[in-house]
C-alpha cells in the first residue's frame, strides 16, 4: 500500500498542472481522469506523474485511506489505456519497442 502523505504547504498540484510531464496524445485521457478523481477526492495530489514503458504512471495523495483505495483502481484503469493509446498524437497505438527489436525503449506509437 502506498504511504499516505499529510497535506500542508504549497498549493495542490492536480493532474491539469502537471499535463507538460506527458505528450499531448495523453491529455485529453489524463483531464478525463482528473474529472474522475475529483469526484473521489476533490484535494488529491499528484506526488509524481511520468512516461514509463510506454504509459503514464500516476502517484497520487489523498486525505484518506479509503479515498487512495479508490483512486488506485481509477488509476490503475487509466495507465492501461495510456498504453494503448500515442502518446503524441492520441490516436490508438499498441506497445512496442524502438525498430520492433529485441531491447530498448517501449512506446506505445
Amino acid at each position: 500500500m502506498q504511504e499516505l502523505h499529510v497535506r500542508s504547504g504549497p498549493p495542490r498540484r492536480q493532474l491539469p498542472d502537471r499535463l507538460r510531464a506527458v505528450g499531448l496524445g495523453w491529455h485529453p485521457l489524463l483531464l478525463r481522469l482528473h474529472e474522475r478523481l475529483l469526484t473521489l477526492e476533490p484535494g488529491y495530489r499528484i506526488e509524481d506523474m511520468k512516461e514509463k514503458l510506454g504509459g503514464v504512471r500516476i502517484h497520487v495523495t489523498a486525505a484518506s485511506v479509503i479515498a487512495h483505495a479508490e483512486m488506485s483502481g481509477v488509476l490503475t484503469e487509466a495507465e492501461k489505456q495510456s498504453e494503448t493509446i500515442c502518446e503524441f498524437c492520441g490516436e490508438p497505438r499498441r506497445r512496442r519497442r524502438r525498430n520492433d527489436a529485441p531491447a530498448g525503449w517501449i512506446k506505445a506509437v
